[in-house]
């Protein structure tokens, strides 16, 4: 499939936020959340696609200790963290303030678009797993 086709109808972009949720699912993954953004190269905001495992975006607190996790929150920063490096998420060295190491974000240049996947609710593997479910429903890779 083209890239082209994908910005022409968000149909792709459900699919493939569809299809990692039910990968996570499969993974045994309950909650978490599914984030995809395509922009024009160079671009540093565009439209950020979401989707909620069984529509949880947080984990609760176990125990009074617990912070517990945003998902939308993790999901979010690292769209956030690939846009501002085009590195995929995790892989880099050093952050700046309001970004994490976390993996689990993927980033690929199609023609004249960047298209950015991620995922968060499993482990990192996990996460990088199900992130590149959902890329190869947008970019044959």
């Amino acid at each position: 499939m083209k890239i082209d086709s994908v910005l022409n109808s968000q149909y792709w972009i459900r699919i493939a936020l569809r299809t990692m949720e039910i990968r996570a699912l499969e993974l045994g993954i309950t909650k978490g959340v599914a984030a995809i953004s395509i922009d024009e190269l160079g671009a540093e905001f565009g439209h950020i696609y979401t989707r909620a495992v069984n529509d949880q975006i947080q984990r609760r607190k176990r125990s009074e200790d617990d912070p517990a996790t945003n998902y939308l929150g993790v999901v979010l920063e690292k769209i956030a963290v690939m846009k501002a490096t085009f590195f995929n998420s995790g892989t880099f060295k050093s952050v700046k303030n309001g970004e994490t190491k976390y993996k689990g974000g993927l980033v690929v240049t199609v023609g004249r678009f960047a298209v950015y996947v991620a995922f968060s609710g499993g482990t990192e593997e996990q996460d990088v797993e199900i992130a590149r479910v959902g890329l190869t429903v947008l970019v044959d890779i």
